[in-house]
């Protein structure tokens, strides 16, 4: 049988009494949420308490089993400390623990419950304060350190791959010339044995090597092995591109504005981003020749993948549609700025989302695929090199973002 809150108990110390007015007199207007129990129902509950539970008035919470209030493993928590702390003679708990909002929406609160004499009647205080989005807030950021760790461990594979990969590259080319300068001396191995056959022992050699050639699938040899070098040489080149962005990508961002390759960038992300992006559809670049720029490198190319990974995972969230995805990242040189657009033809975004883009932490995704993060830094970036960002989306139709940076003012400034 689950555990009732009550607070019946002799007590040689006095306790806090107050009158019903004077009670609502101090703590209507507290920030805290407070809710008076006795007999486990609830007896009184102040405007910031009802308004985090969802209630519209007292009405719709007086009387109410406080169980109802709490998630089970909650409330049997609070049950089980009161009890304790009864025994011990001590009056007061404290605690994170989950309330139910009238919605059904579990609530992360700190929770304080204090014995008293409420209006001539035993009974019990629980004060508390949504720390919801402390919570969530202590998450993001628990996960932005890891997410930070992880970033650190793939600069350190990056540059620890990077040389072996060379080597490998290094000896792809050269049996690639050693293949060709073989075969090479095979041919011509082969017709200076041809014009010596002039007797039967030249005959006899020039049979036998006829039988090697023929015992070793040279003419085979001779069409995969150089394609097979070839795919060894574009594999390492990959491998090669990859890592050159991940070490780019990971870069710690600069104190001071240096020189960037704005295109550079751009592809790099692309290459971080390919698994996301191949996901989504068709992938276009059209840029432009840009003018040299300083800037802040690091801050840019996490602006980048989120604009592009937010553009891919919109095309996905279309859902069967027969239209396929596209994405299209394009730069170009307009008076004095440069201008980075990314194009998507994903779900497009309502209003009521579009209203609140840029608030941090605001995210439609669920938990593990977004932060709520990615366009408020986004917008940072751009406001750090004095810039601008502006979108256009529709539902159903798809999104457009551009990135608008002064080339002056970022050169300037270095």
């Amino acid at each position: 049988m689950a555990a009732t809150l009550s607070f019946e108990r002799k007590m040689t110390d006095p306790v806090p009494e107050l009158s019903a007015d004077g009670f609502r007199a101090i703590v209507d207007h507290c920030p805290m949420g407070i809710i008076i129990q006795g007999d486990g129902r609830v007896r009184y509950a102040n405007q910031a308490g009802l308004d985090c539970l969802g209630f519209s008035d007292s009405r719709g919470a007086e009387g109410l089993r406080v169980e109802a209030l709490f998630e089970p493993k909650s409330y049997a928590t609070l049950a089980c400390n009161f009890e304790k702390m009864s025994a011990d003679d001590d009056q007061l708990f404290m605690g994170d623990l989950q309330l139910r909002h009238k919605s059904g929406t579990l609530i992360d609160a700190e929770v304080q419950h204090l014995g008293l004499r409420f209006d001539g009647h035993d009974a019990t205080m629980i004060s508390f304060r949504d720390i919801t989005a402390t919570k969530r807030m202590e998450l993001e950021l628990r996960q932005a350190q890891k997410l930070e760790s992880i970033g650190r461990l793939a600069a350190g594979v990056a540059h620890e791959i990077n040389t072996p990969i060379q080597y490998i590259g290094d000896s792809a080319h050269f049996l690639g010339e050693f293949a060709c300068e073989v075969l090479g001396l095979l041919d011509k191995s082969r017709t200076a044995l041809v014009h010596l056959a002039g007797g039967a022992e030249g005959t006899s050699v020039l049979l036998e090597l006829t039988r090697a050639e023929e015992a070793a699938d040279l003419d085979y040899l001779r069409e995969q092995g150089p394609r097979a070098i070839e795919r060894i040489i574009d594999g390492v080149t990959r491998v090669a591109c990859i890592v050159s962005a991940m070490k780019s990508f990971s870069h710690p961002g600069a104190a001071e504005a240096v020189p960037m390759d704005i295109n550079k960038m751009l592809t790099d992300t692309l290459v971080i981003a390919g698994h996301e992006v191949r996901n989504a559809g068709t992938v276009a670049t059209d840029l432009a020749d840009l003018p040299a720029m300083m800037g802040y490198p690091g801050e840019l190319n996490q602006a980048f993948l989120n604009l592009i990974v937010n553009a891919a995972h919109a095309i996905v969230d279309r859902g069967d549609v027969p239209e396929p995805g596209r994405l299209k990242v394009s730069t170009c040189h307009q008076h004095q700025h440069v201008e980075i657009t990314i194009v998507d033809n994903g779900c497009g975004m309502p209003p009521e989302v579009q209203a609140r883009l840029f608030e941090p932490f605001f995210t439609t995704k669920e938990v593990g695929r977004g932060t709520g993060q990615g366009l408020a830094v986004v917008r940072a970036a751009a406001e750090k090199h004095g810039g601008i960002v502006l979108f256009e989306s529709t539902v159903g139709v798809g999104t457009t973002f551009r990135l608008r940076i002064p080339t002056s003012r970022a050169v300037s400034e270095a």
